[in-house]
Order: structure tokens, then sequence, then C-alpha cells
């Protein structure tokens, strides 16, 4: 039985990365950033690495590293010399889960493949014996196969399926999941899209939103929470 995510029962606001706006993204730097500006929920990328869950939004490792290749075809101990920004290296699942626990809810985003489902599945569960709270797990991806794996894998770990474009089957793919909470892209989270969703039940998040005032609007249509990349233009507003 999965438990309701703890999500802020007036508005959730989602480190986007950690605090990507102000801090290396995908960097405990990043999440304690965040957490210092008040989230209550951090949302992070998790990839299949051969040798180990990593953090790491990209496929290829210029964008935030500067290095050449591709980070699953990178040996683990070259990727943990990298400078990911500010010093940091590219954290493990299992380091960012050590370092998070207690502090704050975690939102991963999983990549491509079932190995990262899995994988994942795996590595949440013994987070949980090992004392963190499900109700501070959600789990969220763009390919719903891979979601469904996860569920299988998991099926104690609340869920959020992840939509970059309108669909008809956006609620229909909620509830096969069992879905704690529908994910969709701003240009997605149009008025009738909203009313549709809204009227569904399901707390809907939007990403990436870094403006006050469209946060407003959108949370006027019915939308539970955002993610951000400025979280401290957020917190504290009413």
């Amino acid at each position: 039985m999965r438990p309701p995510p703890a999500f802020d029962p007036q508005f959730t606001i989602f480190g986007h990365r950690g605090a990507a706006g102000c801090a290396p993204e995908n960097t405990l730097l990043g999440f304690h950033t965040a957490i210092a500006q008040g989230v209550s929920w951090i949302e992070c990328d998790v990839q299949a690495h051969p040798e180990a869950l990593l953090l790491f939004h990209d496929d290829r490792l210029r964008r935030t590293t500067g290095a050449r290749g591709r980070l699953l075809d990178t040996p683990l101990a070259a990727l943990k010399a990298l400078d990911a920004g500010g010093g940091n290296t590219i954290p493990t699942l299992r380091e960012t889960l050590t370092a998070l626990q207690g502090k704050v809810g975690l939102n991963i985003e999983l990549k491509a493949g079932d190995a990262v489902a899995e994988r994942t599945g795996e590595a949440l569960c013994l987070a949980v014996e090992g004392g963190w709270d499900p109700a501070q797990l959600l789990v969220s991806a763009f390919d719903h196969a891979v979601l469904q794996r996860f569920c299988l894998a998991a099926p104690q770990i609340p869920v959020a399926p992840l939509f970059d474009r309108p669909s008809p089957r956006m609620i229909e793919v909620a509830r096969a999941l069992d879905a704690a909470a529908i994910h969709i892209g701003l240009a997605v989270a149009t008025p009738i899209v909203l009313s549709a969703l809204s009227a569904s039940g399901f707390p809907i998040h939007v990403y990436t939103v870094n403006q006050p005032t469209l946060a407003e609007r959108l949370r006027e249509r019915g939308v539970s929470g955002i993610f951000t990349d400025y979280p401290q233009r957020f917190i504290l507003r009413d």
C-alpha cells in the first residue's frame, strides 16, 4: 500500500534539480541550498550507470562538467574526478539519500531504460528499510513503461507520470499507475487541460516555473505545486 506523499497542503514548491538557478544542479550543494531556501521537496534526475545510480540530467557530460563524452560510457572513478560545479562531484543516489534523509522530500525522475527503474526501486526499498519515510519519496518519468516497471520493483513508493505535451490519456495513465500526482510541463498547463486534470482529483504539479505571478495564476487554476529553479522567490508566500 503506497502512502500519500507529504505534499504541502497549501502549495508545494519543488526545488528543480535542487536550486538550479543559483547552485550547481543535481549536486549535494544544490540540494542543501534549496533546503536552506525553505523547500519541502527537491527534484533530481537519476541515471543507471553500470557502476552506480548517478544524479545527472544529460546524456553527455559537457554542459555541467565541461568534460567530453557520455555519462554512461565513462568509468565511475573518472566521473567522480569531474567538477560538477563549485567543486562538487556527481553524487550517487546512495550518497544523496544518506545526505537528505529526514530533511526534505525527494522527487526522483527516472531517465531512460528498465535498468534505472529496477535498480532505483531496489535502492529506495533499502532506503525505506533504513528509515526513509516513503511519504517523503516520489518517483516520476516521462517513459510510463519505465514508471510501471518501477511500480513492480517498489510498490510502496508513490509515483507521478510526467507529460511534456497534452494527451487525452493523462488521467488514464495516472489511474493505471495508481499515481499520487500528475506532473506537466508549463506549455501543457492551459486552462482547458488544468480544468480537466483538476476535476480528476489528482494533485497537479507544473514545471518549470520561475515567476511568482505565473505561479499564482496556476494556483488559482487548481495547480497544487510547481517546480522552480529559484525556490527563494516563492518560499513564505501566501
